[in-house]
């Protein structure tokens, strides 16, 4: 008895502490404590930099902020949202946040993908239009994206229909939408905008890269805004969505 009294004070004691310290020291060399560092040099300079231009930053929001079901958004497992501003811009106020997709949680081949994202409000809510790229980041994402609605849509640009799969469920909704101004605003955006929606009252754009950074903001905002500009005034009550339940993102202050 005494014999298993003192090999179990012995795991608890010395045991326990060195597999304790081994387990640190495989994170260390991993980069664990090295990339929590990172993430609070990033949240710091993303809230300084949010502020000098008079934005609002919070660490966190909720994963269901504006209500999207396009991808890349509901494309995971898992979902949250973090690095969250909230600002005016020339064309009016905007939200923009990190989207955090974790495929397979807990498996041993989980995977997380992050995308910067930016939004600014519509007039009215509408049906959904998904604009996906065609190309490398297409198929990349996968089936999922590239079968937004049930129909795609052709332009006559060629360069358009290069560059963007237009997925809707309405045609007719989807080219009044798309003037010659958003054509021409969707082919000057960066090619850092991967994707861009409206849905549930906004104006969407995401980007798988994973860092968000004040300047991808300004750019988006400035796509969006164009493309916002060039959509005719009639479609919003044309094609307006009569539903008391949808919810479109209001930015709090």
């Amino acid at each position: 008895m005494r014999a298993i009294l003192a090999l179990t004070a012995f795991l608890f004691f010395v045991a326990v502490p060195v597999a304790a310290v081994t387990a640190l020291i495989v994170l260390h060399r991993r980069g664990f404590f090295a990339g929590l560092r990172r993430i609070h040099v990033q949240e710091g300079t993303l809230a300084r930099d949010a502020a000098a231009r008079g934005w609002r930053y919070r660490p966190t929001g909720d994963s269901w902020l504006l209500g999207i079901t396009a991808p890349p958004f509901g494309m995971g497992d898992a979902q949250r949202v973090f690095d969250v501003i909230t600002g005016s811009s020339p064309a009016g106020e905007f939200v923009a946040f990190t989207l955090e997709l974790v495929l397979r949680p807990g498996s041993t081949d989980e995977h997380v993908r992050r995308w910067r994202v930016a939004s600014v409000p519509l007039p009215q809510t509408t049906p959904q239009i998904a604009l996906s790229p065609d190309g490398a980041l297409a198929a990349f994402l996968g089936a999922e994206a590239l079968e937004s609605g049930a129909h795609d849509v052709i332009v006559e640009s060629h360069a358009f229909n290069e560059r963007w799969r237009v997925g809707t469920d309405d045609p007719d909704y989807a080219h009044a939408v798309l003037t010659p101004a958003v054509v021409a605003a969707l082919l000057d955006a960066p090619h850092d905008v991967g994707c861009i929606t409206i849905e549930n009252g906004n104006l969407v754009a995401a980007s798988m890269v994973p860092v968000l950074d004040v300047d991808w903001i300004i750019h988006a905002l400035r796509t969006l805004e164009a493309v916002r500009a060039g959509i005719p005034s009639f479609v919003w009550d044309r094609w307006r969505i009569q539903d008391e339940g949808a919810v479109a993102w209001v930015p709090d202050h």
